[in-house]
C-alpha cells in the first residue's frame, strides 16, 4: 500500500560552472529614502501649507517596504499610512500647516525584514508677519494749505 505525502520546498536560484553548482537566497537590501523638497533650510509662514515631498525605494521592491513615516522634531508624525504610501514610482508626499518653530523633518522607510533607511532636514516655520498700516498725522484733518 503507497501513501501520499506532501512536503514543503523552497525553490532557490541556482548557477552553474562546470561541475561547481553555488545555491544563493537573494539578501535583503535596506530601503533608500530621499528627500526631494522642501531644500534643506527653507523658510515658511506660520499659515504657509508645506509640500513634502520624498521617494523610496528598494531593491527588494516596492511590496518589501512595509512601514513608510514622515515626522517632525516639534509636532511627531505627519499624516497617516494611508496618506504617505508611495505611488508606483516610490514618491511619497504629505502636506501640512506646520506650527512655529524649527522642525527636523525626517522621511524613514521600513522593510518587512525591520531595515530601515532615513533622510532629513531642517526647515523654520515663522509667525506670520502682519499686514503693514499706515497712519497720517500731517495734514490733519481739514487743514488748509
Amino acid at each position: 500500500m503507497f501513501s501520499r505525502s506532501i512536503f514543503p520546498c523552497v525553490l532557490l536560484i541556482a548557477s552553474c560552472e562546470g561541475t561547481e553548482v553555488s545555491i544563493s537566497k537573494t539578501p535583503n537590501m535596506a530601503p533608500g529614502v530621499v528627500i526631494n523638497s522642501p531644500a534643506d533650510g527653507s523658510q515658511f509662514l506660520a499659515t504657509e501649507l508645506v509640500d513634502l515631498v520624498g521617494v523610496v525605494s528598494d531593491a527588494n521592491g516596492l511590496d518589501d517596504i512595509q512601514v513608510i513615516q514622515w515626522n517632525s522634531s516639534v509636532q511627531g508624525e505627519l499624516g497617516t499610512q494611508e496618506m504617505v504610501q508611495p505611488d508606483a514610482s516610490g514618491m511619497t508626499r504629505v502636506s501640512d500647516v506646520l506650527q512655529t518653530g524649527t522642525h527636523v523633518v525626517t522621511l524613514t522607510a521600513t522593510d518587512v525584514a525591520g531595515e530601515s533607511s532615513q533622510a532629513s532636514i531642517s526647515i523654520t516655520v515663522g509667525a506670520d508677519e502682519p499686514e503693514p498700516t499706515a497712519l497720517i498725522v500731517r495734514p490733519e484733518n481739514f487743514d488748509q494749505f
